[in-house]
Protein backbone atom coordinates (compact mmCIF):
# COMPACT_ATOMS: atom_id res chain seq x y z
CA UNK A 1 0.00 0.00 0.00
CA UNK A 2 2.77 2.46 0.89
CA UNK A 3 4.48 1.74 -2.42
CA UNK A 4 1.26 2.59 -4.27
CA UNK A 5 0.85 5.85 -2.32
CA UNK A 6 4.50 6.75 -2.93
CA UNK A 7 4.08 6.11 -6.68
CA UNK A 8 0.87 8.15 -6.70
CA UNK A 9 2.58 11.08 -4.97
CA UNK A 10 5.36 11.00 -7.57
CA UNK A 11 2.82 10.91 -10.40
CA UNK A 12 0.81 13.65 -8.71
CA UNK A 13 3.92 15.83 -8.55
CA UNK A 14 4.39 15.39 -12.30
CA UNK A 15 0.77 16.35 -12.92
CA UNK A 16 1.23 19.53 -10.86
CA UNK A 17 4.47 20.48 -12.63
CA UNK A 18 2.92 19.93 -16.06
CA UNK A 19 -0.13 22.05 -15.26
CA UNK A 20 -2.55 19.24 -16.18
CA UNK A 21 -4.37 19.49 -12.86
CA UNK A 22 -6.26 22.39 -14.43
CA UNK A 23 -8.08 19.93 -16.71
CA UNK A 24 -11.49 19.23 -15.19
CA UNK A 25 -11.24 15.47 -14.88
CA UNK A 26 -7.60 15.46 -13.77
CA UNK A 27 -8.20 18.01 -11.04
CA UNK A 28 -11.34 16.23 -9.89
CA UNK A 29 -9.53 12.90 -9.81
CA UNK A 30 -6.76 14.46 -7.75
CA UNK A 31 -9.22 15.82 -5.19
CA UNK A 32 -11.07 12.49 -5.06
CA UNK A 33 -7.85 10.56 -4.56
CA UNK A 34 -6.71 12.81 -1.73
CA UNK A 35 -10.06 12.53 0.02
CA UNK A 36 -10.14 8.75 -0.48
CA UNK A 37 -6.67 8.42 1.05
CA UNK A 38 -7.71 10.27 4.22
CA UNK A 39 -5.86 13.41 3.14
CA UNK A 40 -8.73 15.86 3.56
CA UNK A 41 -6.37 18.81 4.10
CA UNK A 42 -4.68 18.11 0.78
CA UNK A 43 -8.07 17.62 -0.87
CA UNK A 44 -9.10 21.04 0.44
CA UNK A 45 -5.93 22.56 -1.04
CA UNK A 46 -6.77 21.10 -4.45
CA UNK A 47 -10.33 22.37 -4.06
CA UNK A 48 -9.14 25.87 -3.18
CA UNK A 49 -6.88 25.93 -6.25
CA UNK A 50 -9.53 24.68 -8.66
CA UNK A 51 -12.97 25.69 -7.37
CA UNK A 52 -13.24 28.77 -9.58
CA UNK A 53 -12.31 26.84 -12.74
CA UNK A 54 -13.79 23.40 -12.14
CA UNK A 55 -17.44 22.85 -11.17
CA UNK A 56 -16.83 19.13 -10.56
CA UNK A 57 -14.67 19.71 -7.49
CA UNK A 58 -17.54 21.28 -5.53
CA UNK A 59 -19.51 18.04 -5.24
CA UNK A 60 -16.39 16.03 -4.50
CA UNK A 61 -15.32 18.37 -1.71
CA UNK A 62 -18.83 18.21 -0.24
CA UNK A 63 -18.72 14.40 -0.31
CA UNK A 64 -15.26 14.37 1.27
CA UNK A 65 -16.33 16.60 4.13
CA UNK A 66 -19.51 14.59 4.75
CA UNK A 67 -17.53 11.35 4.63
CA UNK A 68 -15.27 12.56 7.44
CA UNK A 69 -18.19 14.12 9.36
CA UNK A 70 -16.93 17.69 8.89
CA UNK A 71 -20.51 18.83 8.49
CA UNK A 72 -20.01 22.53 9.15
CA UNK A 73 -17.35 22.62 6.40
CA UNK A 74 -19.64 20.61 4.13
CA UNK A 75 -22.45 23.08 4.75
CA UNK A 76 -20.18 26.01 3.83
CA UNK A 77 -19.25 24.32 0.55
CA UNK A 78 -22.92 23.53 -0.08
CA UNK A 79 -24.00 27.12 0.51
CA UNK A 80 -21.35 28.47 -1.87
CA UNK A 81 -21.81 25.89 -4.64
CA UNK A 82 -22.46 27.40 -8.07
CA UNK A 83 -25.01 24.63 -8.76
CA UNK A 84 -26.74 22.29 -6.37
CA UNK A 85 -28.73 19.26 -7.31
CA UNK A 86 -30.51 16.39 -5.64
CA UNK A 87 -27.26 14.44 -5.17
CA UNK A 88 -25.58 17.23 -3.23
CA UNK A 89 -28.69 17.97 -1.18
CA UNK A 90 -29.17 14.30 -0.37
CA UNK A 91 -25.52 13.74 0.54
CA UNK A 92 -25.51 16.62 3.00
CA UNK A 93 -28.92 15.70 4.41
CA UNK A 94 -27.91 12.08 4.94
CA UNK A 95 -24.67 13.22 6.60
CA UNK A 96 -26.65 15.26 9.10
CA UNK A 97 -29.07 12.38 9.74
CA UNK A 98 -26.10 10.12 10.60
CA UNK A 99 -24.64 12.65 13.03
CA UNK A 100 -25.57 12.66 16.70
CA UNK A 101 -27.80 15.73 16.77
CA UNK A 102 -28.20 16.54 13.09
CA UNK A 103 -31.69 15.28 12.28
CA UNK A 104 -33.34 18.66 12.77
CA UNK A 105 -30.69 20.28 10.53
CA UNK A 106 -31.35 17.61 7.90
CA UNK A 107 -35.05 18.49 7.87
CA UNK A 108 -34.25 22.21 7.66
CA UNK A 109 -31.95 21.59 4.68
CA UNK A 110 -34.63 19.57 2.97
CA UNK A 111 -37.22 22.29 3.49
CA UNK A 112 -34.78 24.85 2.10
CA UNK A 113 -34.17 22.62 -0.93
CA UNK A 114 -37.91 22.29 -1.58
CA UNK A 115 -38.56 25.99 -1.10
CA UNK A 116 -35.74 27.02 -3.48
CA UNK A 117 -36.92 24.56 -6.14
CA UNK A 118 -33.29 23.65 -6.84
CA UNK A 119 -33.84 19.93 -6.74
CA UNK A 120 -36.70 17.49 -6.60
CA UNK A 121 -36.14 14.86 -3.88
CA UNK A 122 -35.53 11.28 -4.92
CA UNK A 123 -35.99 8.01 -3.05
CA UNK A 124 -32.60 8.38 -1.30
CA UNK A 125 -33.50 11.86 -0.07
CA UNK A 126 -36.82 10.61 1.29
CA UNK A 127 -35.16 7.59 2.89
CA UNK A 128 -32.85 9.92 4.84
CA UNK A 129 -35.78 12.05 5.93
CA UNK A 130 -37.75 9.05 7.18
CA UNK A 131 -34.73 8.05 9.24
CA UNK A 132 -34.46 11.59 10.62
CA UNK A 133 -38.13 11.61 11.63
CA UNK A 134 -37.73 8.20 13.26
CA UNK A 135 -34.65 9.22 15.21
CA UNK A 136 -36.43 12.36 16.42
CA UNK A 137 -39.67 10.45 17.07
CA UNK A 138 -41.48 13.17 15.14
CA UNK A 139 -44.68 11.66 13.82
CA UNK A 140 -45.96 14.96 12.38
CA UNK A 141 -42.88 15.46 10.18
CA UNK A 142 -42.97 11.76 9.34
CA UNK A 143 -46.52 12.11 8.03
CA UNK A 144 -45.46 15.06 5.87
CA UNK A 145 -42.60 13.01 4.41
CA UNK A 146 -44.99 10.12 3.83
CA UNK A 147 -47.27 12.47 1.90
CA UNK A 148 -44.30 13.33 -0.32
CA UNK A 149 -43.67 9.63 -0.94
CA UNK A 150 -47.15 9.32 -2.33
CA UNK A 151 -47.10 12.62 -4.21
CA UNK A 152 -43.79 11.77 -5.91
CA UNK A 153 -44.77 8.18 -6.67
CA UNK A 154 -42.37 6.42 -4.27
CA UNK A 155 -44.93 4.73 -2.00
CA UNK A 156 -44.03 1.28 -3.35
CA UNK A 157 -40.26 1.89 -3.53
CA UNK A 158 -38.55 -1.09 -1.88
CA UNK A 159 -35.73 1.05 -0.44
CA UNK A 160 -38.23 3.06 1.56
Amino acid sequence: MLMVIGKWKTDHGLVLKSGHEEFELVGSASLYLHASCYEITEAKQVFDELCEKNDLVWSLMLVGFVQYRFLSEALKVFEEMPRRGVVECTKLTSGYVKSKDGCQKALELFKMMRKSGEALPNEFTLDSLVRACGRMMDLWEGKEVHGLFIKLGFEFESLI
